[in-house]
């Protein structure tokens, strides 16, 4: 069923479309089964298919009531007013969604807030989670401008790397059944190597090295319980010299592939918004590598990040990026992606983990192909991040590198495991956190917890 989100974009009939924008689901829903019985259309099946099970997640992204949310606020900006609250709604600083004709708040409302806001957060008297996160990325600063310094001085840099990684179905969800579960690992890459299975949970787990490589577990499970993977892996990233690259030219002297130049269905796809953003970014420009940085520079000086819903409700991410001016890692690099394969510059995908000793979390970063080089390092996200900590530095660095506190697990987006689930994948498009099924059902987010631990990181300059 994964493969089927192809047919995403094709528009719901309008009555459908009405009661899903006015929050109506049950509703939207019912049409949806009545439209099935009589379609005979398979791509319009399929699609109304697929947005009934988006309609179906809309209120586990979107849980928050309206007065649930201002009182959840209030309780750490004692000031705050309601007439603010609803500004903050109305500028779109709040997302929100009608559900049975009430504005019901994205779940991570607070952090998206708390993130960004310098009104809001200069005001808290009771300190979110995110803000203490906040306080302490100074450490994730120094590190990165650390390792950043000595990869340009040696020319690379070498970490070793052990993690853990656990997924465990949450215990009102379970039953005695038959389970096949996906735990990601990482994945054979040109950078990263030395990949070893330490140890597993249960033992009889399959290693699935696909684009988007798992673990494997496909079992009778009498008792919840927990299925983990420990391994380790070198990862050694070399210096690109962009500066060098674009002042000699070199490059200019080759004729350029084009392979990863095309549109990838549901989302990396050529809008009309999207060709003429980018014919006005490289109007004049026939140096390829000049086009990608015009387009990493307009994404990393112009966009704000924010932390997003599941992609699996979002429709068009292209022009939403693009009117908005904010994203996460991942929708800024669909964005770059999309930009790049337009001018015919190969792009892809690649993701994981940025890891360090202490911290393990879920990122998107890119690779454009450019002769004589190769495939050349990517990462708006984290360049949108060193311009709004005024690291122009760091920025540029971003445009040819990424750092070595990574995990390499998906090759591409959008692309089905080895072992493919039967029902719909909690995350389509990526896997960074794990899948479960059961023989009746797919689990989604907020029905299994997904763990990960660097246990080991040791880094070598030379």
């Amino acid at each position: 069923m994964n493969t089927l989100f192809k047919a995403v974009n094709i528009t719901l009939p309008k009555v459908i479309l009405q009661e899903k924008i006015a929050g109506n689901l049950d509703e939207a829903i019912r049409l949806i089964d009545e439209y099935l019985i009589n379609e005979k259309d398979n791509n319009i099946k399929i699609s109304l298919l697929i947005q009934k099970e988006i309609i179906k997640r809309l209120p586990f992204e979107y849980s928050i009531s309206y007065l649930e949310g201002y009182n959840s606020l209030k309780s750490y900006v004692n000031d705050l007013t309601l007439e603010e609250f609803d500004h903050l709604l109305a500028t779109n600083k709040i997302d929100w969604i009608y559900i049975n004709h009430q504005k019901y708040l994205f779940n991570r409302f607070l952090s998206v807030l708390f993130k960004n806001e310098d009104n809001i957060i200069a005001r808290v008297t009771n300190k979110h989670p995110i803000i203490t996160q906040n306080e302490k990325n100074s450490y994730e600063d120094n590190l990165l401008n650390d390792v950043i310094a000595k990869m340009i001085k040696n020319k690379h840099y070498l970490n070793h790397f052990t993690i853990s990684c656990t997924l465990k179905l949450q215990d009102d969800h379970f039953s005695k059944d038959h389970y096949l579960v996906h735990l990601p690992i990482p994945c054979h890459d040109k950078y990263q190597h030395n990949i070893t299975i330490n140890k597993i949970y249960p033992d009889n787990g399959m290693i699935n090295d696909g684009l988007q490589a798992t673990l494997c577990f496909d079992n009778k499970m009498e008792n919840n319980h927990e299925y983990m993977v420990e391994y380790s892996y070198d990862i050694d990233i070399p210096y690109f010299d962009m500066e060098k690259a674009l002042s000699s030219k070199e490059h200019l002297k080759y004729e350029q592939k084009d392979f990863d130049t095309d549109e990838q269905l549901p989302h990396i796809i050529f809008t009309p918004l999207l060709k003429q953003t980018v014919d006005q970014l490289s109007a004049n420009i026939n140096d390829p590598l000049l086009k990608a940085k015009a387009f990493y520079d307009y994404i990393t000086l112009n966009m704000h990040y924010r932390f997003m819903p599941s992609y699996i409700i979002l429709d068009n991410i292209i022009d939403n990026v693009l009117i908005n001016k904010s994203g996460d890692c991942g929708i800024f690099a669909l964005l770059f992606i999309t930009m790049c394969r337009y001018s015919k510059i190969p792009c892809r995908w690649q993701s994981g983990y940025t890891s360090y000793q202490g911290f393990c979390s879920g990122h998107d970063w890119v690779q454009i192909y450019i002769e004589p080089y190769g495939w050349i390092y990517v990462d708006p996200s984290y360049g949108v991040d060193a311009h709004h900590l005024n690291n122009e530095w760091r920025r540029r660095f971003y445009f040819g590198n990424i750092d070595p506190y990574r995990t390499i697990i998906n090759n591409d987006f959008y692309k089905e495991f080895v072992h493919p689930k039967k029902y719909l994948r909690a995350d389509p498009y990526d896997n960074q956190c794990g899948e479960i099924e059961n023989t009746h059902q797919g689990f989604q987010f907020g029905e299994f917890t997904s763990i990960r631990k660097v246990i080991k990181c040791e880094g070598e300059e030379e």
